[in-house]
């Protein structure tokens, strides 16, 4: 008998046996013993997971190649197999079935690398000048390569630090960055990934720092009345200016002024200064103190820290009844027939003079529970005229321009006229009655005496 014909085996096989970390784009290939019939060869072979692809033949029928239509599936078990139905060019069947196992790795990393996200984030403002910078990536990075494309203007020094598998790159200044300032942040293209893949596109963001906090005590730069100051007007108001602006409760709660006097505040615009306007005036001769609390503050919540006071003092009280409102003349002004009074005085003296006066007895002489206010215009050495009743009514020593009396000419008695004056009280002084009293509250200019004593005797036909 001729002997028996010797069946085909496997010789060999790529991957090998029990190989990882296979390329997923491998392809599988099985060396046979002799010629292997293709088309039951083919049929006899299969791969789990199945996978879609093509068998080819080289080395004369004994090398059977199985190209995949994609990449294999990652990290996964394959497992070749070829069954005992494969023949030989002769029809002899293999010798055993053949199976063969290895496991595939991760795909290759073709992707580009991006930012996915920033702090500060794009647009920030008012953001903390100890802020640190990060950059937060799509995935893991070649931290030389990301460090190297990070560019901070205006230019900064600091340190780097890596977090989250090296996907976040933090930038720490190396000093406080500036108040109010707008910080521009690039990260280049050339950043890298560890497969070395680079960005696509560089990408910039910006952000803008906060203000300087203001942690500064306020302070009082300057009062009206200034410190110290004496003979100040009964009607005077008292502005305080501080050094910054301030908190308007505050202040008011801690604004005083001894002895108490009730009135109004107004706040400046700016809300740096503030008007108190008493409601009443002032006493005479009296040492006022203004003090503002230690614990007001400006609109960042600074307390001034330490109290500041002032102390003023009014005009010397006039004795009641000192002052007469007089003039002295040679004769009884007598009305003209042109409405003007004639007036003979001593003098012919050019010094006009408002004075604001209180009466404060009535025609007969009894003392006012209220005293009334008056605006008078004098010459030294005559009366020009009175504002009585709401309406200038009265005209004493008004001369006309052509006249020779007075050497000058008469301004009109309209002129300075004070529609806040009320005289209801204010009487002609005769030879029945006694000559009204007032005292002086203000002057301009200022008189040189404390009293003054001018007689009006007046005229009405």
């Amino acid at each position: 008998l001729p002997p028996l014909a010797e069946p085909p085996w496997v010789t060999g096989s790529s991957p090998n046996q029990g190989t990882s970390d296979v390329p997923v784009s491998t392809s599988v290939s099985v060396t046979f013993s002799k010629p292997m019939d293709q088309g039951l060869t083919g049929a006899a072979f299969s791969i789990s997971p199945a996978t879609a692809g093509a068998l080819s033949w080289s080395g004369d029928s004994t090398v059977l190649t199985f190209t995949p239509g994609g990449d294999l599936a990652e990290n996964t078990e394959h497992v070749v197999t070829v069954a005992t139905g494969a023949r030989d060019a002769e029809g002899i069947p293999l010798q055993n079935e053949f199976t063969l196992a290895f496991i595939t790795g991760s795909a290759p990393d073709t992707l580009a690398p991006s930012v996915s996200g920033t702090v500060p984030a794009d647009g920030s403002t008012d953001v903390s000048v100890d802020t640190s910078i990060a950059v937060t990536f799509s995935e893991a990075m070649n931290t030389a390569s990301a460090e190297a494309a990070l560019t901070i203007t205006p230019a900064q020094s600091g340190t780097f630090s890596w977090s989250g598998d090296n996907s976040v790159m933090t930038f720490v200044p190396a000093q406080s960055l500036s108040y109010s300032q707008t910080y521009s942040v690039t990260v280049a293209s050339s950043a890298a990934d560890t497969s070395g893949n680079t960005m696509a596109a560089g990408v910039t963001f910006s952000f803008e720092t906060g203000v300087e906090p203001d942690n500064t005590a306020p302070a009082v730069t300057s009062t009206q009345p200034a410190a110290g100051e004496s003979n100040v007007p009964l009607d005077a108001t008292v502005m305080v200016v501080f050094s910054e602006v301030m908190d308007v409760p505050s202040v008011e709660a801690g604004f005083q002024i001894q002895p108490a006097v009730a009135g109004t505040t107004v706040w400046a615009i700016n809300g740096i200064s503030f008007t108190f306007t008493p409601s009443d005036l002032l006493a005479h001769e009296t040492v006022y103190t203004v003090t503002i609390g230690a614990n007001v503050t400006d609109t960042s919540g600074n307390p001034m820290g330490v109290p500041f006071s002032i102390t003023f003092t009014t005009l010397d009280a006039p004795v009641a009844g000192s002052l007469t409102i007089e003039a002295v003349m040679t004769r009884r002004p007598v009305r003209r027939d042109d409405g003007y009074l004639n007036l003979d005085a001593p003098t012919q003296i050019k010094i006009p003079i408002q004075l604001q006066v209180e009466i404060v007895n009535d025609e007969d002489g009894n003392p006012l529970g209220n005293p009334e206010r008056v605006l008078l215009f004098l010459y030294l050495g005559k009366v020009k005229c009175i504002y009585l009743g709401g309406r200038w009514e009265r005209y004493i020593g008004d001369v006309p321009e052509e006249s020779d009396d007075s050497g000058f000419q008469s301004p009109s008695c309209n002129k300075g006229k004070n529609a806040g004056d009320i005289i209801t009280v204010l009487q002609n002084a005769d030879d029945e009655h006694p000559e009204i009293k007032a005292r002086v509250i203000s002057s301009d200019p200022a008189f040189s005496e404390t009293r003054i004593r001018v007689t009006i005797p007046v005229v009405t036909e």
